[in-house]
């Protein structure tokens, strides 16, 4: 599935592979699949920059990322008393806790100064948690990783049922695209 809306967030692609698909043949040929048995489904899910920016954009803080090497980093303004504001940018890491997408930094530094020590502050301004509900399938993320263009997360899912007969249901909500 390519450029699909989750609440908040627009998906870039999303690419699922079926283990355990039970389909009778009989039913098959005879045009009768009313539902689809998946015993487990794994998957990617992929986020650009700029999709990633434009749901920063709309979060306190104006934390932006980009592209660093085979990694990503992250920058945003502070304000410092008597100092002013300042940019502080930093490496990250791409996590997954509680179904929800981290971006913490690993490192920082201050625009003109170079890298410093990590305050525990400046962690949490820097750091970007990004809620991941309504993946199609009831996806539930596992882990992620920076790659040159975004963010690729892991997503499963077991002993799941797709229904023919239902266009939507409350327990996966509609797909659309973004």
């Amino acid at each position: 599935m390519h450029r699909i809306a989750v609440p908040d967030l627009c998906v870039d692609d999303i690419n699922v592979h079926l283990n355990g698909v039970h389909v009778p043949f009989r039913k098959m040929i005879g045009n009768d699949v009313k539902t689809v048995p998946i015993d487990r489904v794994v998957g990617s899910v992929r986020f650009t920059f700029a999709d990633l920016n434009a749901y920063l954009a709309t979060q306190p803080g104006k934390v932006q990322l980009a592209p660093a090497g085979t990694g990503m980093q992250v920058s945003a303004p502070v304000d410092i008393p008597i100092v002013g504001q300042i940019t502080v940018f930093g490496d990250v890491q791409a996590s997954v806790q509680n179904n929800r997408l981290t971006i913490a930094p690993t490192g920082i530094g201050v625009k003109g100064l170079g890298a410093l020590s990590i305050p525990h502050g400046a962690v949490q301004i820097l750091t970007v948690t990004v809620p991941l509900s309504g993946l199609p399938m009831n996806l539930q993320l596992t882990s992620a990783k920076a790659t040159s263009t975004g963010i690729e997360v892991t997503a499963e899912a077991d002993h799941i049922t797709l229904d023919a007969t239902q266009t939507t249901t409350t327990a996966t909500p509609p797909i659309r695209g973004c």
